[in-house]
């Protein structure tokens, strides 16, 4: 038991790097926690934390250690879970999602996901970069490219369409090149790198969708985007489609999480809630 006790005490000053904060959360005393801690790198033989008045941080076998160990922490979970079949789920989940999701239909699947299973608490974690699962302690991830692990598991949830769209007032001013379909002057902002054909280079360039969209909406290019992403401007009458001179890419997203029984029950709980209601909450 007081080994499991350091091994927990470590998981949460490692998550903190902090010994105070540890402490609150685990409703201990720093004493305790700077006791435990200081009794598990005496029983490795090794030095886990680095220290400061100011900060501390991992060393390289503490970083090495905490992989292994949180492993280990989530199958006993994982295994206890299914031996105490509880009637109600309990514990945090982090999610990765893009910087330019949808933020209305998240909003409102982990909503109706926490009136079902209000002790479950979503950590959101908002990048676009692919994230390690393992090292980033992702637990699932939304993404719009497969993934190439036998470790991992990619589900595709559906694909939205792009769309090449400009403001009315751009549409006016260059009314006869559009029809013409000139396209070598026409500027086009492509900030997922997807455009199909040559066009003009822009005045701006960017890889942030909401900031090419903005662009798009001053009347300063054309932008390739999904329709998913514009569609109060469509609506509005802000933005407008052009016809593309080829057909056009669709955008896919995946569903991204760890393969084979290492999902802790309430991971798997609401990854099959985000498959099962994907078209519900329109997320694609």
């Amino acid at each position: 038991m007081a080994h499991l006790d350091q091994l927990q005490t470590f998981l949460v000053v490692a998550n903190t790097l902090n010994f105070s904060e540890a402490g609150r959360r685990l409703s201990l005393p720093r004493a305790t926690v700077s006791a435990r801690i200081k009794a598990l790198e005496l029983r490795l033989n090794t030095q886990l934390f680095l220290r400061s008045t100011r900060k501390v941080a991992l060393t390289q076998e503490g970083a090495e250690y905490f992989l292994v160990a949180e492993r280990l922490l989530n199958e006993l979970n994982i295994i206890e879970e299914s031996f105490m079949q509880r009637s109600y789920l309990q514990g945090q989940i982090r999610l990765s999602v893009p910087v330019e999701f949808p933020q209305q239909s998240l909003v409102s699947l982990l909503a109706d996901f926490a009136q079902l299973h209000p002790k479950v608490t979503v950590q959101i974690v908002v990048t676009d970069k692919a994230l390690n699962l393992v090292a980033d302690r992702i637990d699932i991830a939304f993404r719009g490219r497969s993934v190439t692990t036998q470790d991992l598991i990619a589900r595709k949830l559906g694909e939205t369409p792009l769309l090449l769209l400009a403001s009315p007032s751009y549409c006016n001013r260059h009314s006869a090149l559009i029809k013409a379909g000139d396209w070598h002057k026409l500027a086009v902002l492509d900030p997922l790198r997807l455009i199909p054909f040559a066009a003009a280079t822009p005045p701006v360039d960017t890889t942030s969708m909401a900031l090419a969209r903005s662009f798009a909406q001053s009347g300063t290019a054309i932008a390739l985007l999904p329709k998913q992403f514009c569609t109060d401007q469509i609506s509005s009458a802000v933005l407008e489609s052009i016809t593309s001179p080829s057909q056009l890419p669709r955008l896919p997203v995946y569903l991204v999480y760890a393969s084979g029984n290492r999902l802790a029950k309430r991971v798997r709980t609401l990854k099959d809630f985000i498959w099962e209601n994907r078209q519900k909450y329109h997320l694609v």
